[in-house]
């Protein structure tokens, strides 16, 4: 006969802080990504709050078993946004602030654009092509502002950069 398992240990996977929370427990001090939170639920950033002021979670699906940090540290947490919903003012007054915001004038827009992109060398596109490219994504950036729309910047940069590659590449 099989044994049930009471615990429920075997359902309950742990997750990405979990597992941080485990490593500094090794005496590993871990690095955590949360990559655009403003796209997650919108309690997360209150909910990590939290975790990180009580140095702890419980997991009520294991009997409300609690997840510790060790020796008062806690993992180092890297949050990225795209600013497309507005975070709760008690977390962003918690985080340390980087802006990347990209130069506002055309050409130096243009510049920054090949700048980041030419870290993409596996990428074999031509230096006239990346910077035709910048002009093509600068100019559709200024149409989306005139239309309402969000503006498009580095990452479709990458994208078009990536798509030149791919159709120029034999085989």
């Amino acid at each position: 006969a099989q044994q049930l398992d009471g615990t429920n240990k075997k359902y309950v996977k742990h997750g990405t802080l979990w597992e941080a929370f485990t490593k500094l427990a090794e005496g590993i001090r871990p690095v955590l990504l949360i990559d655009e939170i403003d796209k997650a639920d919108a309690d997360v950033p209150n909910a990590l709050l939290g975790v990180l002021g009580n140095r702890s979670f419980t997991v009520p699906m294991l009997n409300n078993v609690v997840v510790k940090a060790t020796n008062g540290q806690l993992p180092l947490i890297i949050v990225t946004t795209n600013e497309e919903r507005e975070l709760p003012a008690a977390f962003v007054r918690r985080c340390v602030v980087l802006n990347l915001n990209p130069p506002s004038t055309s050409s130096e827009f243009e510049t920054w654009l090949v700048t980041r992109g030419n870290v993409h060398q596996h990428l074999t596109v031509s230096e006239d092509a990346r910077v035709l490219a910048a002009a093509q994504v600068r100019a559709d950036r200024e149409a989306a502002r005139a239309a309402g729309y969000p503006p498009v910047g580095l990452a479709e940069y990458i994208d078009l950069l990536t798509a030149l590659h791919s159709l120029t590449q034999p085989g």
